[in-house]
């Protein structure tokens, strides 16, 4: 795109209340994703240590 399409073309600007909504959905699922990494990253070292004891 050319400099005067992008400044010639419409924004959409939602209102803040909606943005904040967002941004806090986001942020829960976040923190949800986050702890089911951990969860996983956990298992992970519980196996491999289950493994070493066993060789």
């Amino acid at each position: 795109m050319s400099a005067d399409a992008i400044k010639n073309s419409p924004i959409m600007i939602m209102p803040i209340d909606e943005q904040q909504e967002i941004a806090a959905y986001l942020d829960k699922k976040c923190a949800e994703i986050d702890a089911l990494i951990t969860k996983k990253e956990t298992f992970l070292t519980e196996l491999e240590d289950y493994k070493k004891s066993l060789i």
